[in-house]
């Protein structure tokens, strides 16, 4: 009787050294750990070298290029008069000719289905949007 009370105590205290060991052993605890063991050590490395304002410089220079690139053609193509175009093409000889009967024949065969399927979509697409599509 005393030495299964014995064991019993000594069963209970494992299951407690059990519990306390699994709360330490954690997997998240861990790979948070790795973590930032990791980030010192890059960390560590980077304080060490000029290699990452060697790398901000270059990257930054590109950026500022891309950026003045966009900005140019930005500008090239706000800076057009597509009316003015539009117009034009539509005064050509081949075009008056050619491909406005093509359109007129193209426009009426769909223009019933946009009036039964794409302007009812459009009016509650609208009407859901509301004043983000007035601007």
């Amino acid at each position: 009787q005393v030495e299964v009370s014995q064991l019993r105590a000594q069963l209970a205290g494992a299951k407690g050294t059990e519990e306390s060991c699994v709360n330490k052993l954690s997997v998240i605890e861990a790979a948070s750990q790795v973590g930032s063991i990791a980030g010192g050590v890059v960390g560590h490395l980077l304080e060490q070298t000029d290699h990452d304002d060697i790398v901000i410089d270059k990257v930054s220079g590109h950026a500022s290029a891309g950026w003045a690139f966009t900005v140019d053609v930005a500008g090239k193509i706000a800076a057009v008069d597509y009316k003015k175009h539009a117009e034009s093409v539509k005064q050509h000889p081949i075009y008056v000719q050619h491909v406005a009967p093509a359109v007129g024949k193209a426009s009426d065969m769909v223009q019933p289905h946009v009036d039964t399927y794409l302007s009812p979509a459009m009016e509650k697409a609208r009407s859901y949007a509301g004043p983000a599509l007035d601007v």
